[in-house]
């Protein structure tokens, strides 16, 4: 006999009703690990029917005992004990409805990102508890918050207080289908990582819980800025030169407060193809590939790291080569200053090296290269240079650099801006050449003086004082100094 929902079967009575409150319906399962319970089924009724019989009218509330869960129900058999047909009579017929069991509605409650506000201010996360369907019975549940990442036992505007605990009980009117459980987010100035808390149901009233956990996301808005910067052969925070087989030296770091153990993580690459207005230096023939990933954790003290690309050495004549090294974030809570993202490094080729040291030598440059001409901290007396350009010799425009005064072991103690060199460097032009008194230490003497010929670096007196020369050459590249 299959009894399914809304199924009624009447048995003939063929023997004895015994107690009723001993009814019990034993099921032959599938298999032997599922069992009925004979406190799930419910006497509903004993009525009197026409012609003088008496029927027991059974619920079958029992919503494990189908054949979708593995009973085989064809074989019901009924046991009364202890006889009372002398109270009831004869029993000439019993029904066994199959009563549909009472579903209760599922809750849900979401998951919320709330952006972190401005210090002293506050957002509030929404979650919204759901029902699966309407109750006509009010719905209740609890909830309690848990700090994950975020923190709930701080002082507001410190790291360590990022929202509002909260517990308690959350009502869904009856014919409503959702609650809300509003929660405060507060901000700081310290850069953390984003953070993540949960609200928590338990104990529900009139439905069951299918998703018990709110997973609550802090999206950090105080960035730290990365920048990067020459450290080596500086001619500006952005660019760099390097002779043919030394090392470069780069200073990577950030601005803004990293909260005590928050990470911030910036990449950095070095690389071809970016320094516009030079042939490109290869990666790993001009220069071995540096690539990496620094990650800076607050509390530490650490705010900036260097480092560092090697150039290599060859014996091809290929000019002044140029490579570009980059940053970019890797972490939600970093950004990078757009005016220091980057630095574009000059590679000079060993063999364009004109080196003086003074005492009346000489040196000319040739047409169509770049030409260094350097000075080492020894250098005194006077030099007399030729054939200096101050743009490239081939008529192509910005396809290589100018000539080069290379002065950064001469000086001491200066830095790569024109109001620093103009305290070492004298500027006049006699009969159409450039002379530069060079004042090694900016100590008022003259140690060394440099005449150019032929070139006139005022621009027929469009540079009217030092700063401006010194600016121009800086501007083209024609100048290198620590």
């Amino acid at each position: 006999m299959n009894i399914k929902n809304d199924d009624v079967y009447i048995l003939e009575n063929v023997e004895q009703l015994s107690n009723i409150l001993s009814l019990s319906i034993e099921l032959t399962p599938a298999d032997d690990t599922q069992k009925s319970d004979s406190n799930e089924i419910v006497v509903e009724d004993i009525t009197i029917v026409d012609e003088g019989l008496s029927v027991v009218v059974v619920d079958y509330l029992n919503p494990k005992i189908t054949p979708e869960n593995g009973f085989d129900t064809t074989g019901i058999r009924i046991d009364f004990l202890d006889p009372i047909d002398e109270v009831f009579g004869p029993i000439d017929a019993l029904i066994l409805t199959a009563t549909a069991p009472v579903v209760l509605p599922t809750l849900s409650i979401n998951d919320v990102t709330t952006i972190e506000p401005l210090l002293g201010n506050s957002e509030i996360a929404r979650f919204t508890v759901t029902l699966s369907e309407a109750s006509t019975k009010d719905v209740s549940v609890s909830f309690v918050t848990v700090d994950g990442t975020a923190r709930s036992d701080g002082v507001i505007g410190t790291p360590e207080f990022d929202y509002g605990s909260d517990s308690g009980i959350v009502t869904i009117p009856a014919g409503a289908t959702s609650a809300v459980i509003e929660l405060a987010v507060f901000g700081d100035n310290f850069t953390e990582n984003n953070e993540q808390y949960r609200v928590i149901l338990s104990d529900p009233i009139n439905a069951t819980i299918f998703d018990d956990t709110g997973d609550g996301t802090i999206v950090e808005d105080d960035l730290v800025e990365f920048s990067i910067t020459a450290l080596s052969l500086s001619e500006g925070p952005s660019a760099s030169t390097v002779m043919e087989g030394n090392v470069s030296s780069y200073t990577i770091s950030y601005s803004g407060v990293l909260a005590d153990g928050a990470t911030a993580s910036v990449t950095f690459d070095a690389q071809t193809g970016l320094f516009t207005g030079l042939a490109d230096a290869i990666e790993g023939v001009d220069f071995v590939e540096n690539s990496g990933t620094l990650t800076f954790t607050g509390g530490t003290g650490i705010t900036s790291a260097v480092v560092f690309v090697q150039s290599t050495v060859d014996t091809i004549a290929d000019g002044v080569e140029g490579y570009s090294i980059s940053l970019t974030a890797t972490s939600t809570n970093a950004t990078i200053n757009p005016a220091l993202d980057s630095v574009n490094t000059a590679i000079f080729e060993r063999n364009e090296i004109i080196n003086l040291i003074g005492g009346g030598d000489t040196g000319a440059g040739q047409f169509a290269r770049t030409d260094v001409f350097a000075w080492d901290a020894s250098s005194s007396g006077t030099s007399t240079i030729s054939n200096f350009l101050t743009t490239d010799g081939d008529n192509v425009p910005n396809s290589e650099l100018g000539d080069i005064l290379y002065l950064s072991d001469l000086l001491i103690g200066e830095s790569s801006t024109a109001v620093s060199l103009d305290a070492y460097l004298d500027f006049s032009l006699s009969t159409g050449n450039t002379v530069i008194d060079v004042d090694s230490d900016a100590s008022g003497t003259t140690d060394l003086t440099i005449t150019i010929t032929g070139v006139d670096l005022t621009n027929a007196g469009a540079l009217v004082n030092d700063v401006a020369i010194i600016n121009n050459l800086l501007a083209g590249g024609n100048l290198i100094t620590d």
